[in-house]
């Protein structure tokens, strides 16, 4: 009898079309492992990953591990502020993860992924597992992009196992993410209020009737309008940030959502003197108690600087502002409004003034490539100087 390989090899042909060679091993029980993918196109290929397996000591499958039991602490904090419980993000020692999308991915994984894997060995998953969750994901009526990046976080997750050594390859890294191409089209776009729209929130006389007497929340809106501040930027003001005298505000840092600690912007960039000349919002920063108790206080404050305005009370007070200048609820969700417009509506409103896209950029330090080398510094002071020239 001849030599006869410990392993069986054979094609399996994905939804691209394209053809991958899988192996099983015989285990000590007589049946057969579950099939796994060489990733390779070529039954040459495959024999040669097989064999490297087989020679590293890797072919037959040693501890098996349950989905659930093995990603139990992933993306999980933990009780110290310091130090988070996940081994995954401690190795990570190159990148930084706010606490919000620690805790967002956490949801995203018990919500999406535990109740489809969890049950299940680490080593059993497939790309036909992973391909009939996606499509359920999709049934489900997830947005093309929400599919995208639970998708990620799952191939993520899979990626550090075969890092580590616990899984000997990813079931989804020959599985198709949804492409960029098809997300665009799904997404919906961001609306923005009109001018009109935009004068009636903020009016030099009654902006007491439009906002009920909510100066903070009037302020922070009308501030995020005037600069294109995120909500986090926005709320990680403080006094020493503004500077009346000179005209100018600076943005150089935001706000955890989770902890609500100081951290940098999202992209890293800073904002630093813009300038700022808007009557009602000088008028509005001035008598804020936050701006007037010290150079560290929060400017958007109703405890007198000790801490920011909440998120979602800021976003409730402009919601009920647009309700009383005649947007209902349901027009602001058709037409996707929210607090994160007003970037949008900077962008919009300062392009159809002529001011060129790189000085925008250089304003909402979106993370895109720059065109300042095209100007004279005298025509970048210049042409910055028209954002405080509208009041």
């Amino acid at each position: 009898m001849g030599y006869r390989e410990p392993f069986y090899l054979f094609p399996r042909t994905m939804k691209s079309g394209k053809q991958i060679w899988y192996y099983q091993v015989s285990l000590p029980d007589g049946k057969r492992s579950t099939a796994k993918s060489t990733g390779t196109v070529k039954k040459t290929e495959a024999k040669a990953f097989c064999k490297n397996l087989e020679l590293t000591g890797r072919l037959l499958p040693t501890k098996s591990y349950i989905f659930r039991d093995y990603f139990a602490n992933w993306f999980v904090w933990g009780p110290d502020p310091e130090k988070p419980l996940c081994s995954y993000l401690r190795s990570q020692r190159d990148r930084t993860f706010s606490r919000a999308y620690i805790d967002i991915s956490r949801q995203v994984i018990e919500k999406h992924i535990i109740p489809y894997f969890g049950n299940m060995k680490l080593d059993s998953v497939t790309v036909r597992h992973v391909e009939k969750w996606a499509d359920s994901l999709t049934e489900a009526k997830l947005a093309p992009k929400t599919v995208r990046d639970v998708m990620g976080l799952l191939k993520t997750m899979f990626k550090e196992a075969v890092r580590l050594g616990d899984l000997f390859d990813n079931p989804i890294a020959n599985v198709k993410l949804p492409g960029m191409k098809q997300v665009r089209a799904n997404e919906k776009r961001r609306g923005i209020l009109t001018k009109n729209e935009i004068e009636k929130l903020f009016p030099d006389v009654g902006w007491e009737v439009v906002w009920n007497s909510h100066i903070v929340g009037c302020a922070a809106s009308l501030f995020a309008w005037k600069t294109a501040a995120r909500m986090g930027e926005v709320r990680a003001i403080q006094q020493k940030h503004i500077d009346l005298n000179l005209g100018t505000i600076s943005v150089v840092q935001s706000l955890d959502l989770v902890t609500g600690k100081i951290k940098s912007t999202k992209t890293g960039a800073i904002l630093e003197r813009f300038p700022i000349n808007d009557r009602l919002l000088i008028k509005l920063l001035t008598q804020l108690d936050g701006y007037t108790s010290g150079p560290d206080s929060f400017v958007f404050s109703n405890n007198g600087g000790l801490s920011p305005l909440g998120h979602n009370a800021i976003r409730d007070q402009l919601y009920n502002a647009m309700e009383r200048i005649g947007i209902t609820p349901e027009q602001r969700k058709t037409r996707n409004i929210g607090f994160h417009s007003w970037r949008h509506a900077f962008t919009t409103y300062w392009r159809h003034e002529g001011v060129p896209d790189f000085l925008i950029k250089r304003v909402t330090r979106h993370s895109t490539e720059e065109m300042t080398d095209n100007y004279s510094q005298a025509e970048i002071d210049d042409m910055y100087a028209r954002f405080g020239s509208t009041s």
